[in-house]
């Protein structure tokens, strides 16, 4: 037993391994809280627990138990985005390192280089329908999806609203990134039924 939870900790090869199922499970608890939904958590922990084997909340449960919620949620931690030449030094760049001058490149764009990286790896197509992919900047979690443009909750101004940015990447492909909270407040709670 002892040696199945450390072996499942330090397992990176594994995607279900428990940093990446407890960031998953903060995404989704956090979900809840920002699109006003009130679940009973021990219900819908218990029936995860059944279908997993697991006790905490899951991108791929989540998608296929609320299969009525209108995008695939998915996510990640992003660390290393590239580098950047800094007086005549290349630097290696991870996503909290970013500034402004990175994020607005028109070409060889850090931010969005490391966003569309991360959305393959987790196999969503852009084309295939809505997506939301979460993913923290220090202690604020944001977003990028392809509803095509910024969304904003009726509850949350715009005005009090963190920056959003949208990019074409190819064809009509827009991809949007801002704050959860908005978008998931837009969301709301019609999706869900207990």
């Amino acid at each position: 037993m002892r040696d199945h939870f450390f072996n499942t900790i330090f397992n990176e090869e594994s995607s279900n391994s428990f940093p990446a199922l407890s960031f998953e499970s903060r995404v989704v608890r956090r979900l809840f809280t920002e699109c006003g939904v009130s679940p009973r958590m021990g219900v819908l922990v218990n029936k995860c627990r059944d279908e997993t084997g697991e006790p905490h909340f899951s991108f791929d449960w989540f998608n296929s138990y609320f299969s009525s919620f209108p995008a695939t949620l998915s996510g990640a931690r992003i660390g290393y985005c590239g580098t950047r030449v800094v007086s005549g030094v290349r630097e290696k760049r991870n996503l909290y390192q970013l500034d402004l001058s990175d994020i607005f490149k028109p070409k060889k764009n850090l931010l969005i280089r490391a966003l569309v990286d991360n959305v393959q790896k987790k196999n969503i197509d852009f084309d295939a329908g809505l997506f939301i992919f979460v993913f923290p900047v220090r202690r604020k979690m944001y977003c990028a999806h392809n509803f095509g443009q910024p969304v904003f909750s009726d509850s949350i101004s715009p005005d009090s609203v963190d920056v959003s940015l949208s990019i074409f990447l190819t064809g009509n492909n827009m991809l949007t990134i801002q704050p959860t909270a908005p978008v998931f407040g837009y969301i709301g709670s019609s999706w869900y039924s207990e």
